[in-house]
């Protein structure tokens, strides 16, 4: 839960980058007119549709002010209302969208957050795209300085290993004089 800085909670808040502005979620529903139309279509279509505006004008009344984004989220956690609403009672959308709330299920919450999540990434990105360019110029840098360094060590081990042989030669032929001399003794 999110407190705004009037005082109204929301049961989740998204903070987006470079703004102080949060995005709202609120869930609400009304699962007991719901359950009603299941038994008698006519006589509960009406409230249910009375009571999805007041959840709707509720939301667009606290949740969008001076410290939020232009919209909030009004979340539907049951994916049959959800279902519902969208063959049945599709100027509920239209009334919402008016208010600045969108309508939100289960499945298309997890669209949302994505798409914020992907919006935030690219946002870190384009701010920060200096500083990452800068970077990858040192990095290649380095990577020049570290393949400059490895060619310098493999001549040295190159040159090591060759007065390595040599010294290993010196070695033998001293070694095959000093027996050949102890034996013409």
């Amino acid at each position: 839960q999110y407190t705004l800085p009037n005082g109204k909670i929301a049961d989740c808040a998204f903070h987006l980058p470079d703004t102080n502005k949060v995005l709202c979620i609120d869930s609400k529903f009304p699962m007991e007119n719901y359950m009603n139309l299941q038994e008698d279509m006519d006589t509960y279509l009406r409230p249910f549709k009375m009571n999805m505006k007041k959840h709707i004008d509720d939301v667009a009344n606290k949740y969008i002010n001076m410290d939020t984004m232009p919209y909030a989220l009004l979340f539907v956690p049951s994916e049959a209302i959800y279902q519902f609403v969208c063959a049945k009672c599709d100027d509920l959308f239209t009334y919402a969208l008016q208010k600045h709330v969108m309508l939100v299920s289960p499945t298309t919450l997890v669209a949302e957050v994505m798409t914020l999540l992907s919006s935030t990434k690219d946002f870190y990105r384009t701010s920060h795209m200096e500083e990452i360019e800068r970077n990858i110029l040192l990095l290649q840098e380095d990577a020049n300085r570290l393949v400059e360094r490895s060619i310098k060590a493999e001549k040295t081990l190159e040159t090591l290993a060759t007065q390595f042989h040599a010294v290993s030669i010196s070695a033998q032929k001293l070694s095959s004089r000093m027996t050949k001399m102890g034996e013409d003794e």
